[in-house]
């Protein structure tokens, strides 16, 4: 509610000594904040009261200062708190429907090349292990436990997405292999594999070879 006219008069009496930053209205002691809230409410009696106050008389000038004054200020405020616009929301959502066009293919790439991206790894170090067991004993290992317990490697005969097997294997040569496991992921089957053997020849199914182009 508005205040009256004596806790206006006191008001306008008062020294001016809090709010250091606070800007007053022309030389009234009367902070802007209430004479704005009286403009907001349509309180134009109390206004009255001030003018009568500090003129001695009814300024129209003065009210018609004020008025406008505290229109400004709402109409700024109002702005300040609009909504997008129909324009701006089609906007937002093409940018939108261009990036996911663009980033989900690439993510889902991205996630699949990291999951085939394991057996190039596994290949390599039981393709080490063999060189290393065959430098020391003059043949090769020819399974995979064997290797294992022979601590020249170790790795995890299964995984998530592959099974490593050495089903070619004597003493004189091997051939590690790497199967995906069903059902696949991407591109991929259970029927796709990737290999590697003793001369360090490297083989895999062209839907890996997407996935890992290195692995020739």
């Amino acid at each position: 509610m508005a205040k009256g006219r004596d806790w206006w008069v006191g008001k306008l009496l008062e020294p001016v000594k809090e709010w250091p930053s606070e800007t007053h209205c022309l030389h009234m002691k009367t902070p802007v904040q209430d004479v704005s809230f009286l403009c907001n409410v349509g309180d134009f009696e109390q206004l009255q009261v001030i003018s009568r106050c500090v003129t001695g008389k009814i300024n129209e000038n003065w009210m018609d200062f004020m008025t406008n004054w505290a229109q400004r200020i709402t109409t700024k405020k109002h702005k300040n708190n609009k909504g997008f616009t129909l324009i701006e929301l089609m906007v937002v959502i093409v940018i939108v429907g261009i990036l996911s066009a663009v980033a989900i293919p690439k993510f889902v790439d991205a996630s699949q090349k990291s999951k085939a991206s394991e057996f190039p790894t596994v290949l390599s170090a039981i393709y080490n292990g063999e060189l290393a067991y065959q430098a020391q004993s003059g043949v090769f290992v020819t399974s995979l436990q064997a290797l294992k317990d022979s601590a020249y490697v170790d790795i995890a005969i299964t995984s998530t997405w592959f099974s490593y097997t050495m089903a070619s294997a004597c003493n004189t040569s091997f051939i590690a292999t790497a199967t995906v496991n069903s059902p696949g992921f991407g591109s991929t089957t259970s029927d796709d594999y990737g290999s590697i053997d003793q001369t360090a020849s490297k083989y895999c199914t062209p839907a890996l070879q997407n996935y890992c182009p290195s692995w020739r």
